[in-house]
């Protein structure tokens, strides 16, 4: 399935009557300097190929997922 797009307000939504698993990948310097960081979310590091596959082994095949770097 490819990816596809969302807008903020669709996820906010969406989250009202889905789990949605919600997986922040910015890279160390904006992640540490934004104020701004959604509650619940899993943080990985975009370049940590270990650490992501082992995330995505663990996580239900069916589980919705959306990433954000921005």
């Amino acid at each position: 399935m490819p990816a596809l797009r969302i807008s903020p307000e669709d996820l906010m939504e969406r989250l009202k009557s889905e789990t949605i698993l919600i997986v922040d990948v910015r890279q160390d310097e904006p992640y540490e300097n934004s104020k701004l960081k959604i509650s619940g979310s899993v943080r990985l590091l975009p370049n940590d190929d270990e650490v992501i596959n082992g995330f995505m082994q663990s996580t239900e095949k069916t589980q919705p997922i959306v990433t954000y770097c921005t």
